[in-house]
C-alpha cells in the first residue's frame, strides 16, 4: 500500500515470476509437512478419520463429510497405509494455507520478505505445525476460512479507492457480485466441516457493512441463497450414508432430528454449536481467563519479539486503511479471546485441555496473527529502507525473513511424528495377547478409534469382537468394531445386552478391556478386572456366578500363562524410540510398563537365579488413572531387563516434556 486512499502498488515483478513465488511457497511447505507426516494412525480422531473415509461412513459429530469425502478420494493414492493418505489430506491444505497467506501479504505489502516471513513464522509454530503433520479436519477448516478472509481482505484494501471514484464501473459491479457468490458457496461448504468455521460469517458481514454502496438486487440474493445451499448440499451425505444398517458409522443418522442433532453437535451439551454460542452472554469475569489462555496460545507459538511486530503491523494498517485494520483486528478476536470463552476458560489449564483446545482450535487465530507480523514487518522493512543503507536494507530483510526456519530443529523433536508409531502398534499389541474369539471393550476416543482402524481397515485379529464405550460412568455400547452381521452367531450373547446371559462365555475368559473397571462406574455392579499385560481381563462378580468353586487358582494360573505368552508379542521399544511430545502417546506408554513390570513379577522366583537385590515396583495406568499395586519384586537375571525397561519408559515418557505447557 501507498499513502492512505490509495490502492496497493503493482507488483514489482511479472506474473510468471510471483506465480513461481507461490509454487515454491506451496511445494517448500508441503514438502517439510510430507517429511514429517505421521506414517500411521495418530491419536485422537486420526483412526476413526481414517475408518470412516474408507468406508463413507461417518464420523463423530458433527460428522466432517466433506473431509471425509476428500479423504475416500486420497484413499486411492498408489503409494503409504491409508491412515498415511488420510494425513496428506493435512498437509496438502496447510501448504494451500500458507500459500494464500504468502498472497494475502504480497497484495498488501507488496514485499515478497514481508510475506515470506509471515509465512515461515506460522509453518514453525508449534499448533501449526503439529496440526500440519497428522489425520485432522483442522487445516482443511482453515484453508476455507483464509478463502474468505484473503479475498475480503483484498476487497477492502482497494475499497476507498473504488469509493473516491465518482461513478462505480460495471466491472466493479461484476467483481462484486463473483465475491458474493464465491463467499456463498464457501459458506455452505464450511457447515460440512468443523463448526468453528461458521465465526468467520461474523467478519465478511463486517467487510459487507465497509463495501456497503453495492446494493445487490433481488435476483443475485437469490443466487447467492443457492449457491450457499449448493455447498451446504454436501451435508446431506451424512443423511445417505449415516444410516444404523451400513457397515460403519461412528453416529447413526436414520431421520432429520439425527441428521440436526450431529450437525449441530447437540450431544456435547454445552460444547454444541448452537449452546456454545449462549456462552458469550454468561460470567464476563471469565472472558479475563479466556483472554490469558489465548495469550499463552501465541506465547507458546510466538516469540515475544513478534507482539512488537503486530503494534507496527497494526500502526501501518490503521494508517493506510482503518475498515481493514478492524476487518483483521475482528477476525483474531473472534477466533481468538471469544473463541476462548466458549472452550478454554479453566484459571489452571490441564495438558488434555492443551492438547485438543489450545492446540487445535487456534489456529485461524494464529494465523491472522501472522498476517499482522507481515505488515509490521514490511513497517520495519520500510524504515530500514528510509535510511538507504542499500546492501544492508535488501540482505538483512531476506535473513530475518527466513530465521523462524530454525526453529523446524525445534519441531523435529518435539512434533516430528513420522517416529511415533505408538499408537498403531499399542493397538496392535492390545489384539495380539488376546485368546481365539475374544471380546474387547474400548473406553474413550484412542483406544476405541485406534481399534476401528486396525480390526477394520487392517482386518487384523478378525476373531475379535470389539465393543466401544465413551467411559465408564454409563453403559452405552456401541458394536462398530463388532457388526452384528460378521459377529452375530459368534457372540450372540453381546448383542442382547442381557448381562446374565454373557456371564457363560466370561467365565470362558473372552471378555477384555484396556481400561479396568473403576469402583466408581456403572460397570463396576457387574464385572471386576484382573491386570493382564497390556489388557485387563473382566470377570462377572459373585451375585452373577452359580459355581462359586471357579476361580482362584485357575484364575491366576490362566493370567500367569496368558500374560508370558502375550509377552512373545509385544513390542515395548516403541516408547523409546518416538520424538513428539504427542501427550496420548506418552499415556499410552505407561500401559506398557505395567505390563513390563508385571511380567517381572512372573519371573521373579529362585529358578530365575535371584540377584539378592529386591526393588518396589509401582505403576499408574496414565489412561485411566489406574495405579497397580505397590510390589515387592526379587529381582532376577531374567526379570532385570523389564525392569529397567519400564523405568526407562517411564522417564522417556514423563508429562513435563509436553511443549506448550512449558511456555
Amino acid at each position: 500500500m501507498q499513502d492512505k486512499g490509495r490502492q496497493c502498488r503493482p507488483l514489482l515483478f511479472n506474473k510468471h515470476e510471483y506465480m513461481r513465488r507461490y509454487y515454491l511457497i506451496f511445494l517448500s511447505s508441503f514438502a517439510v509437512f510430507i517429511f514429517f507426516l505421521t506414517p500411521n494412525i495418530n491419536t485422537g480422531d486420526g483412526g476413526e478419520l481414517a475408518t470412516a473415509a474408507w468406508f463413507l461412513g461417518t464420523a463423530h459429530p458433527s460428522g466432517y463429510p466433506l473431509y471425509l469425502i476428500i479423504g475416500k478420494t486420497f484413499a486411492f493414492l498408489p503409494f503409504g497405509n491409508i491412515a498415511f493418505r488420510a494425513a496428506i489430506i493435512s498437509a496438502l491444505f496447510s501448504s494451500l494455507s500458507l500459500t494464500l497467506i504468502f498472497w494475502l501479504v504480497l497484495k498488501l505489502t507488496t514485499s515478497s520478505t514481508a510475506s515470506l516471513f509471515a509465512v515461515t513464522t506460522l509453518l514453525v509454530s508449534y499448533s501449526y505445525f503439529t496440526q500440519s503433520v497428522v489425520a485432522k479436519f483442522y487445516t482443511l477448516n482453515l484453508f476455507l476460512i483464509l478463502l474468505l478472509f484473503s479475498l475480503w481482505a483484498i476487497r477492502l484494501s482497494s475499497a476507498e479507492s473504488r469509493a473516491s471514484s465518482v461513478e462505480r464501473t460495471g466491472s466493479n459491479k461484476q467483481e462484486d457480485t463473483r465475491l458474493l457468490y464465491f463467499t456463498m458457496f464457501i459458506a455452505g461448504l464450511i457447515t460440512a466441516n468443523h463448526h468453528t468455521g461458521i465465526i468467520i460469517f461474523g467478519p465478511v458481514a463486517a467487510a459487507w457493512f465497509f463495501t456497503k454502496k453495492f446494493s445487490p438486487g433481488l435476483s443475485t440474493i437469490f443466487t447467492g441463497i443457492a449457491l450457499f445451499l449448493a455447498g451446504f448440499l454436501v451435508n446431506s451425505y451424512l443423511m445417505v450414508r449415516g444410516s444404523s444398517g451400513h457397515f460403519f458409522n461412528a453416529v447413526y443418522i436414520d431421520d432429520f432430528v439425527d441428521f440436526n442433532n450431529v450437525l449441530t453437535r447437540s450431544g456435547y451439551g454445552s460444547s454444541g454449536t448452537i449452546a456454545s454460542t449462549t456462552l458469550f452472554f454468561h460470567s464476563f469475569t471469565a472472558y479475563w481467563y479466556a483472554l490469558i489462555n489465548f495469550l499463552s496460545i501465541l506465547s507458546s507459538n510466538f516469540s515475544y519479539f513478534s507482539y512488537l511486530l503486530f503494534l507496527a503491523g497494526s500502526v501501518y494498517l490503521i494508517g493506510n486503511n482503518p475498515k481493514l485494520f478492524v476487518f483483521v483486528i475482528l477476525s483474531l478476536m473472534l477466533y481468538g479471546p471469544l473463541l476462548a470463552k466458549m472452550s478454554l476458560v479453566s484459571e489452571k489449564t490441564s495438558e488434555t485441555d492443551y492438547y485438543i483446545v489450545a492446540n487445535q482450535y487456534f489456529i485461524p487465530a494464529l494465523s491472522f496473527f501472522s498476517v499482522m507480523l507481515g505488515a509490521g514487518f514490511y513497517q520495519c522493512e520500510k524504515m530500514l529502507k528510509a535510511r538507504e543503507l542499500k546492501l544492508l536494507s535488501k540482505v538483512l530483510p531476506a535473513i530475518l525473513a527466513l530465521f523462524p526456519l530454525i526453529f523446524v530443529v525445534s519441531r523435529a523433536t518435539d512434533s516430528n511424528y513420522r517416529t511415533d508409531f505408538v499408537p498403531y502398534q499399542f493397538a496392535k499389541d492390545t489384539y495380539s495377547g488376546l485368546p481365539f474369539d475374544s471380546v474387547i471393550m474400548t473406553f474413550g476416543d484412542n483406544a476405541s478409534y485406534q481399534g476401528w482402524y486396525l480390526k477394520l481397515v487392517g482386518r487384523y485379529r478378525e476373531d475379535i469382537c470389539q465393543i466401544a464405550s465413551g467411559d465408564q460412568k454409563k453403559i452405552n455400547l456401541m458394536f462398530q468394531g463388532c457388526n452384528k452381521k460378521v459377529y452375530g452367531t459368534v457372540f450372540p450373547m453381546f448383542y442382547s445386552q442381557n448381562f446374565n446371559e454373557m456371564v457363560p462365555a466370561i467365565l470362558k475368559y473372552r471378555y477384555y478391556g484396556t481400561d479396568p473397571i473403576k469402583e466408581t462406574g456403572a460397570y463396576k455392579q457387574f464385572l471386576y478386572s484382573k491386570t493382564l499385560s497390556v489388557d485387563y481381563l473382566y470377570l462377572p462378580q459373585d451375585i452373577f456366578i452359580k459355581d462359586k468353586n471357579y476361580r482362584g487358582n485357575e484364575v491366576n494360573s490362566f493370567l500367569s500363562q496368558t500374560q508370558l505368552a502375550a509377552d512373545k508379542v509385544i513390542n515395548s521399544s516403541v516408547c523409546l524410540s518416538h520424538l513428539t511430545d504427542d501427550l496420548f502417546s506418552r499415556q499410552i506408554c505407561s500401559g506398557y510398563a505395567i505390563h513390563l513390570t508385571n511380567t517381572a513379577r512372573l519371573y521373579s522366583d529362585e529358578s530365575y537365579h535371584r540377584t539378592g537385590e529386591k526393588v518396589k515396583v509401582q505403576v499408574r495406568d496414565m489412561r485411566s488413572g489406574y495405579a497397580q499395586p505397590l510390589y515387592t519384586v526379587d529381582v532376577t537375571e531374567k526379570n532385570r531387563p523389564y525392569l529397567e525397561l519400564s523405568t526407562h519408559i517411564l522417564r522417556f515418557n514423563k508429562w513435563p516434556i509436553l511443549y506448550m505447557r512449558g511456555k
